[in-house]
């Protein structure tokens, strides 16, 4: 007798997406408002969220380097 059986599981695996990646998928996506403004939101959350204690242990050249990309990005929105 044969017997099948199916087995589900989850696996954590973590992936390396470049920005050309992200880019390119945009750009394919008719619809992609809604994505976008979702990746925004996330981004703000994530900002939000890191602790004041964890900035503090920056060193000045990360928090500059940070700062000027932050503000890059400003500049474009």
């Amino acid at each position: 007798m044969k017997i099948t059986k199916y087995v589900c599981f989850d696996q954590e695996v973590e992936v390396d997406i470049t920005v050309e990646e992200i880019t390119q998928a945009i750009n394919e996506e008719p619809d992609c408002m809604k994505n976008i403004l979702y990746g925004l939101n996330n981004i703000g959350v994530f900002l939000k969220a890191i602790p004041d204690s964890s900035i503090l242990k920056l060193t000045d050249s990360q928090r500059k380097m940070i700062r000027e990309f932050i503000t890059e990005q400003v500049a474009r929105f």
